[in-house]
């Protein structure tokens, strides 16, 4: 990522979240994100050694609705800032099309390894799947579903470290290159779908 990019997101977070010691809870609750409001049946799926360390092993499920009502706060709040690359969403994200991406996302997860001794954070997994229909099925080598997997795992933690910057770095703007196509596909299908709604219930509106 550019540095100039970096220091804008870097600068906006830090205005948003405000200082660590403020008041009123975390740093996400000052973003305007709740994850206890979003992960729903938070379960013990057993334990774990991760990195050395004895792990306690929680799964949950997301409600995505709420997630997306707080990533829409999140976005309203840059957009307040100045931030760049809001672009259309800087009126947020409306209800009916949070309501469409709700309607498509399968099998949302939260995975969470906590110590079971110090209750640190050592890995972390989300994922989901989305289908992909019509044209962006085709543009993408007639693929019928996208599955989504993000891993954190954190070893060694409060321990030296000595971090070698990898010698295969690739450019951001060759991902953004070939995501481009399929997530300008997958918008404009959500977007699509959300204006078809809101027609709809403008139709109901005035009947």
């Amino acid at each position: 990522m550019p540095h100039a990019t970096f220091t804008q997101l870097e600068s906006t977070f830090s205005r948003l979240g405000g200082s660590s010691s403020a008041p009123g809870g975390g740093a996400l609750s000052r973003l305007g994100i709740e994850p206890l409001h979003w992960l729903t049946n938070p379960r013990v799926a057993g334990t774990e050694d991760i990195g050395g360390t004895p792990t306690t092993h929680v799964r949950a499920s997301v409600n995505v609705q709420a997630l997306l009502a707080d990533l829409d706060t999140v976005v309203r709040r840059a957009a307040s800032t100045g931030v760049s690359g809001v672009g259309t969403l800087e009126n947020g994200i409306s209800a009916s099309t949070r309501t469409e991406i709700a309607r498509r996302i399968r099998d949302p997860t939260v995975d969470i390894w906590t110590g079971t001794n110090d209750h640190t954070l050592r890995k972390l997994s989300i994922g989901f799947s989305l289908p992909v229909r019509g044209s962006t099925s085709n543009r993408v080598g007639a693929v019928h579903a996208l599955t989504v997997d993000f891993v954190a795992l954190y070893s060694n933690l409060n321990e030296p470290q000595t971090i070698t910057a990898p010698r295969t770095l690739r450019p951001i703007s060759e991902l953004t290159r070939r995501a481009r196509p399929v997530l300008t596909g997958l918008a404009a299908a959500v977007g699509a779908s959300g204006s078809e709604a809101d027609r709809a219930a403008g139709r109901k509106g005035r009947e």
